[in-house]
């Protein structure tokens, strides 16, 4: 959580300068046991993580505390209201050098706390999933007001579409010692972070209120939980009371538009989110044993392979496979009809998210691309 004001990065409308803190932003870390360094994932309350992020943590864990991992995996929440760790987006977010060295000291100190701990033997895994339909595709093609004759047009509008396959799953995955209290908590759940209604406020967003309240009901006031963003690109939260100002409904006379970001909203929107991992706590199930060891395998996808572009560069890929667990992360701000397209490819289960390490670019499908996507 930044000390003085800084830049929040998130809206391309202009610069903000944060003028307080509504609620602590954390990074949370996870080591997996490797063969012979373990693996760490870092689930950090930004918008974007960055290259320029890995190698500070890595050169700072090596530099300062003489420690070393087989791979570093960070996941950006996506919250719109924290401070930029990315400096090749500074249209989206200026990045305040003093708060990127010092989140960058914070999180290699809690890697090196996580490596000089005795590793717990054996780890109990339990998992389940629930449903929480308090998310909703964003894209829906419906009439509008033109400019023009006949002054109607259809296109793909930024409205709810409840016609749309989303993804409501939510996963809960915790990890005990053999005296039965929480080593770590991991959660998934599909959906933008931009509920929170300050613009100028620092914020985790809903991520934040669940993980304390994870952290609540278990009983575990300082308990690693993180949170893996899914493939969100094109959904958002869809709960709270349907209150619009006049020139919102006007703008999009022919169909019901978002809920207002509004205090009372967010409160409902976590409380439906809050309910969904109660439901999920209350089914939790034992995982088999985990007695193997965490391997990564990193590749990447040309941008040119994706779409047709002139641009160079290409997304990162990573599959993190820590038997009986299973992750797939992607460097881009992944749209969720790709959790169809990747989820038989690999193992059942697949955890899968976006918004880890680099993120170059959104990722939309064709269809998505052919409607202006």
């Amino acid at each position: 959580t930044p000390t003085a004001n800084v830049p929040l990065a998130g809206r391309g409308d202009g610069a903000r300068l944060s003028q307080s803190i509504a609620d602590d932003i954390e990074a949370n870390v996870i080591l997996l046991p490797g063969d012979p360094l373990p693996v760490a994932i870092v689930a950090v309350d930004t918008l974007f993580c960055s290259d320029a992020l890995h190698v500070a943590i890595i050169s700072e864990l090596s530099a300062r505390h003489g420690m070393a991992l087989a791979d570093l995996i960070l996941v950006a929440s996506h919250t719109h209201n924290a401070p930029s760790l990315d400096p090749a987006k500074p249209r989206l977010g200026q990045v305040d050098c003093t708060f990127f060295d010092t989140t960058t000291r914070r999180i290699a100190s809690a890697i090196a706390t996580a490596l000089s701990c005795e590793p717990a033997d054996p780890i109990m895994l339990e998992r389940a999933t629930s449903q929480c339909t308090a998310n909703v595709v964003r894209r829906r093609r419906t009439l509008r007001i033109a400019p023009r004759r006949p002054f109607v047009e259809i296109s793909t509008q930024m409205l709810p579409n409840r016609h749309a396959s989303t993804p409501h799953d939510l996963t809960l995955i915790l990890a005990r010692d053999q005296q039965g209290d929480p080593i770590w908590a991991l959660w998934q759940w599909t959906c933008h972070a931009t509920a929170f209604c300050d613009p100028l406020a620092v914020s985790a967003d809903f991520p934040g209120p669940v993980r304390q309240h994870i952290r609540n009901i278990l009983g575990s006031p300082n308990l690693p939980v993180v949170y893996l963003p899914g493939f969100a690109g094109d959904v958002r939260a869809d709960a709270g009371r349907r209150r619009f100002m006049l020139r919102k409904r006007m703008m999009t006379p022919f169909a019901r538009p978002f809920p207002d970001a509004t205090t009372e909203n967010f409160d409902i929107l976590c409380a439906a989110v809050c309910a969904a991992i109660d439901r999920a706590i209350a089914g939790l199930a034992p995982l088999p044993s985990f007695t193997g060891t965490a391997h990564t395998k990193r590749s990447a996808i040309a941008f040119a392979a994706l779409m047709e572009t002139p641009r160079h560069g290409e997304v990162g890929l990573v599959h993190v496979s820590a038997t009986p667990l299973s992750f797939f992360f992607m460097g881009a701000e992944t749209c969720s009809p790709y959790k169809a397209l990747l989820a038989p490819l690999l193992p059942p289960d697949t955890l899968l998210s976006g918004y880890a390490g680099e993120t170059p670019l959104y990722l939309p499908v064709d269809t998505q691309i052919a409607e202006g996507g």
